[in-house]
């Protein structure tokens, strides 16, 4: 038995690796992601928002911060069209991020360490 505590709109591919294995699963969702909606902080961030082609790298920590991030960002830009190099922290972070129609550098492990190892080692190039 597994008892999944995940968020409810992250818990796709728990589920349907539990099914697939006849795994007995009992979803728990003990937290809630939702966007940054208050109009104070996305005001906040304005500026940097429609300065985005000057900034060389965007750095997506999770699966939510890619979705919720690039909705907000496709308001201001062509996703299409930015130029930055854009990291992701892992494989289900890089694959919302493909599913805009974009591609995004992954570290050889899902870790914060080693996404900062990467950029560090991109940048000195």
């Amino acid at each position: 038995m597994i008892i999944n505590t995940r968020p409810k709109n992250l818990s796709q591919n728990i589920n349907a690796l539990c099914a697939k294995e006849k795994i007995d699963l009992t979803n728990l969702h003990l937290s809630k992601i939702t966007p940054v909606s208050s109009k104070e902080v996305i005001e906040s961030w304005r500026t940097k928002l429609e300065s985005l082609q000057s900034y060389s790298n965007i750095i997506f920590t999770s699966q939510a911060s890619a979705s919720y991030g690039l909705e907000i960002l496709k308001t201001k830009i062509d996703l299409k069209k930015i130029q930055s190099n854009i990291f992701s922290i892992g494989l289900a972070t890089k694959k919302i991020i493909e599913d805009k129609g974009m591609s995004s550098i992954l570290p050889n492990q899902p870790s914060s360490e080693f996404l900062a190892e990467l950029i560090l080692e991109r940048i000195s190039r």
